[in-house]
């Protein structure tokens, strides 16, 4: 399945779909940089002990030593001519196991939901707070 990854301007890349969502055993992303030519870039991998770098041409299958349980990282670098001529650095994706694949959670998106569950449980504190006064 195929998924996209904005890499804006700043330096930082993201999954475009926020919300956590279903994945098949296979992952395919989908690197947009607007205004850049990623024809002679690298992904750089991490999830675990495991490591490495692959070219990016077009959209890229992430190989399954990378597909497991916990926190797939990546950076991409962009060179013209041999030199690094940019660098975006990937928020973590958080891979979940399940039958047949996979749950994914954007790393903002999980603390923005962490951010919302604080501010109920806030909420009710201040609410207990002022029956007892």
């Amino acid at each position: 399945m195929l998924k996209k990854i904005e890499l804006n301007k700043n330096g930082i890349g993201r999954l475009v779909e926020h919300e956590p969502f279903l994945l098949p055993a296979e992952i395919e992303l989908d690197f947009i940089a607007k205004g850049y030519d990623l024809s002679d870039a690298f992904v750089w991998l991490q999830n675990g002990n495991n490591n490495g770098v692959l070219r990016l041409s077009g959209t890229l299958k992430i190989p399954n030593e990378y597909l497991h349980a916990g926190y797939l990282n990546m950076r991409v670098e962009m060179y013209l001519k041999g030199e690094m001529a940019k660098r975006w650095e990937v928020l973590p994706i958080k891979l979940l196991e399940v039958p047949n694949g996979f749950e994914v959670k954007d790393y903002l998106g999980e603390i923005e939901e962490n951010l919302v569950q604080l501010q109920e449980e806030v909420l009710k504190l201040k609410k207990q707070h002022e029956i007892i006064k």
